[in-house]
Protein backbone atom coordinates (compact mmCIF):
# COMPACT_ATOMS: atom_id res chain seq x y z
CA UNK A 1 0.00 0.00 0.00
CA UNK A 2 1.14 3.55 -1.46
CA UNK A 3 0.88 5.33 2.10
CA UNK A 4 0.67 8.70 -0.14
CA UNK A 5 -2.74 6.94 -2.01
CA UNK A 6 -3.62 5.63 1.38
CA UNK A 7 -7.11 7.36 2.11
CA UNK A 8 -7.36 10.15 4.67
CA UNK A 9 -9.96 8.71 6.49
CA UNK A 10 -7.29 4.87 6.98
CA UNK A 11 -5.16 6.84 8.31
CA UNK A 12 -6.70 9.01 10.47
CA UNK A 13 -7.78 5.52 11.82
CA UNK A 14 -4.57 4.05 12.20
CA UNK A 15 -3.35 7.21 14.50
CA UNK A 16 -6.53 7.17 16.48
CA UNK A 17 -5.49 3.31 17.05
CA UNK A 18 -2.21 4.40 17.53
CA UNK A 19 -3.40 6.70 20.57
CA UNK A 20 -2.04 9.27 18.51
CA UNK A 21 -3.64 13.19 18.56
CA UNK A 22 -3.16 15.54 15.80
CA UNK A 23 -3.26 19.49 15.02
CA UNK A 24 -3.31 20.80 11.50
CA UNK A 25 -2.01 24.40 11.61
CA UNK A 26 -2.59 26.23 8.57
CA UNK A 27 -0.04 28.48 6.91
CA UNK A 28 -2.65 30.96 6.94
CA UNK A 29 -4.90 31.92 9.13
CA UNK A 30 -4.80 31.14 12.75
CA UNK A 31 -7.37 28.57 13.06
CA UNK A 32 -6.31 25.09 14.62
CA UNK A 33 -7.91 21.98 13.31
CA UNK A 34 -7.79 19.51 16.23
CA UNK A 35 -8.76 15.72 16.20
CA UNK A 36 -11.56 14.01 18.13
CA UNK A 37 -8.20 11.59 19.43
CA UNK A 38 -6.31 14.77 20.81
CA UNK A 39 -10.00 15.72 22.06
CA UNK A 40 -10.20 12.14 23.73
CA UNK A 41 -6.42 12.41 25.30
CA UNK A 42 -7.15 15.03 27.22
CA UNK A 43 -11.16 14.25 28.03
CA UNK A 44 -12.49 17.02 25.97
CA UNK A 45 -15.13 14.81 24.40
CA UNK A 46 -14.92 12.72 20.69
CA UNK A 47 -15.39 15.64 18.63
CA UNK A 48 -12.93 17.09 15.84
CA UNK A 49 -12.67 20.75 15.72
CA UNK A 50 -11.36 23.72 14.47
CA UNK A 51 -9.82 26.45 17.72
CA UNK A 52 -8.06 29.55 17.12
CA UNK A 53 -4.74 28.57 18.25
CA UNK A 54 -4.73 30.82 21.15
CA UNK A 55 -7.42 28.79 22.69
CA UNK A 56 -5.92 25.27 21.34
CA UNK A 57 -2.75 26.17 23.34
CA UNK A 58 -5.07 26.91 26.84
CA UNK A 59 -4.24 23.30 27.80
CA UNK A 60 0.11 23.51 27.71
CA UNK A 61 1.95 24.00 30.67
CA UNK A 62 2.94 28.01 31.12
CA UNK A 63 5.78 27.26 31.23
CA UNK A 64 6.36 25.07 28.06
CA UNK A 65 3.74 27.38 25.63
CA UNK A 66 6.35 30.29 24.81
CA UNK A 67 8.83 27.09 23.76
CA UNK A 68 6.35 25.83 21.89
CA UNK A 69 4.52 28.66 20.62
CA UNK A 70 7.91 30.19 18.96
CA UNK A 71 8.81 26.40 17.49
CA UNK A 72 5.28 26.25 15.86
CA UNK A 73 6.00 29.71 14.44
CA UNK A 74 9.35 28.87 12.75
CA UNK A 75 7.78 25.42 11.30
CA UNK A 76 10.56 23.62 13.66
CA UNK A 77 8.89 20.72 15.32
CA UNK A 78 10.17 18.17 12.70
CA UNK A 79 12.50 17.10 16.08
CA UNK A 80 10.58 15.81 19.08
CA UNK A 81 9.26 18.31 21.68
CA UNK A 82 8.15 16.94 24.98
CA UNK A 83 5.49 19.01 27.16
CA UNK A 84 2.89 18.92 29.40
CA UNK A 85 -0.36 19.53 28.96
CA UNK A 86 -3.67 19.44 31.11
CA UNK A 87 -6.27 17.32 31.12
CA UNK A 88 -9.74 18.02 31.70
CA UNK A 89 -9.28 16.30 35.07
CA UNK A 90 -6.65 19.23 35.92
CA UNK A 91 -3.55 16.43 36.01
CA UNK A 92 -0.78 17.31 33.99
CA UNK A 93 -0.28 14.88 31.23
CA UNK A 94 3.15 14.44 29.57
CA UNK A 95 2.89 14.63 25.64
CA UNK A 96 5.93 13.67 22.69
CA UNK A 97 4.71 16.49 19.80
CA UNK A 98 6.62 15.75 16.31
CA UNK A 99 6.00 18.49 13.61
CA UNK A 100 6.03 17.93 9.79
CA UNK A 101 5.56 20.65 7.21
CA UNK A 102 3.23 19.57 4.78
CA UNK A 103 3.54 20.30 0.50
CA UNK A 104 0.81 22.92 0.95
CA UNK A 105 2.52 25.28 3.71
CA UNK A 106 0.33 24.04 6.66
CA UNK A 107 1.90 21.78 9.73
CA UNK A 108 1.07 18.46 11.09
CA UNK A 109 1.76 18.15 14.61
CA UNK A 110 1.56 14.44 16.29
CA UNK A 111 1.07 14.29 20.16
CA UNK A 112 1.47 11.04 22.05
CA UNK A 113 0.55 10.82 25.63
CA UNK A 114 4.45 9.64 27.21
CA UNK A 115 3.12 10.31 30.88
CA UNK A 116 3.17 6.53 31.87
CA UNK A 117 7.04 6.40 30.46
CA UNK A 118 7.56 9.84 32.48
CA UNK A 119 6.37 8.50 35.69
CA UNK A 120 8.31 5.18 35.49
CA UNK A 121 11.60 7.33 34.03
CA UNK A 122 10.43 9.28 37.67
CA UNK A 123 10.29 6.38 39.89
CA UNK A 124 13.69 4.60 38.06
CA UNK A 125 15.60 8.18 39.08
CA UNK A 126 13.88 7.76 42.73
CA UNK A 127 15.50 4.34 43.11
CA UNK A 128 18.41 5.45 41.68
CA UNK A 129 18.87 8.13 44.31
CA UNK A 130 17.76 5.70 47.04
CA UNK A 131 19.83 2.86 46.03
CA UNK A 132 23.03 5.57 45.97
CA UNK A 133 21.69 6.36 49.37
CA UNK A 134 21.96 3.24 50.77
CA UNK A 135 25.11 2.30 48.90
CA UNK A 136 27.50 5.24 49.75
CA UNK A 137 26.39 4.92 53.48
CA UNK A 138 26.21 1.12 54.13
CA UNK A 139 27.99 -0.57 56.76
CA UNK A 140 28.64 -3.43 54.48
CA UNK A 141 31.50 -3.76 51.82
CA UNK A 142 30.03 -3.49 48.41
CA UNK A 143 31.41 -4.31 45.51
CA UNK A 144 29.88 -4.42 41.99
CA UNK A 145 31.66 -5.44 39.17
CA UNK A 146 30.69 -6.39 35.52
CA UNK A 147 30.92 -9.82 32.77
CA UNK A 148 34.51 -9.62 32.63
CA UNK A 149 35.34 -9.35 36.04
CA UNK A 150 36.01 -5.50 36.34
CA UNK A 151 35.26 -3.78 39.02
CA UNK A 152 32.76 -0.70 38.37
CA UNK A 153 31.95 0.50 41.80
CA UNK A 154 33.45 -0.03 45.36
CA UNK A 155 31.88 2.53 48.25
CA UNK A 156 33.27 3.55 51.01
CA UNK A 157 33.18 0.97 53.67
CA UNK A 158 35.44 -1.30 50.84
CA UNK A 159 37.68 1.29 50.76
CA UNK A 160 38.02 1.46 54.75
CA UNK A 161 37.93 -2.41 54.70
CA UNK A 162 40.11 -3.02 52.03
CA UNK A 163 42.41 -0.59 52.08
CA UNK A 164 42.27 0.95 48.31
CA UNK A 165 40.26 4.13 47.11
CA UNK A 166 38.04 3.53 44.59
CA UNK A 167 39.78 5.57 41.89
CA UNK A 168 42.50 3.04 42.45
CA UNK A 169 40.59 -0.26 41.55
CA UNK A 170 37.47 0.58 39.28
CA UNK A 171 38.76 -1.07 36.13
CA UNK A 172 41.02 -3.46 37.38
CA UNK A 173 39.92 -7.20 37.79
CA UNK A 174 38.41 -8.00 40.88
CA UNK A 175 39.47 -12.03 40.88
CA UNK A 176 43.63 -9.93 41.24
CA UNK A 177 42.82 -7.55 43.79
CA UNK A 178 40.64 -9.77 46.23
CA UNK A 179 40.98 -13.45 45.55
CA UNK A 180 44.38 -15.65 45.93
CA UNK A 181 46.09 -17.54 42.98
CA UNK A 182 45.06 -20.99 43.52
CA UNK A 183 40.86 -19.69 43.25
CA UNK A 184 41.21 -17.78 40.59
CA UNK A 185 40.34 -19.86 37.80
CA UNK A 186 37.81 -21.39 39.73
CA UNK A 187 35.85 -17.74 40.28
CA UNK A 188 36.52 -17.46 36.05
Amino acid sequence: MNPATTDPDTLAAALALAGIGLWQCPASGRDVHVSAVFNRQLGLGEIARDLPLEQAVEHLHPQDRPLFLARLEQRDLVSALRLRIRHSSGIWHWFQVDGQPLANGDMLLTFKDISEFKQVEAAALDSQIRYRGLYAHSPLAVILWNREGRITDWNRRAEAMFGWLSHEVIGKPIHRLLLQEQVRSAFN
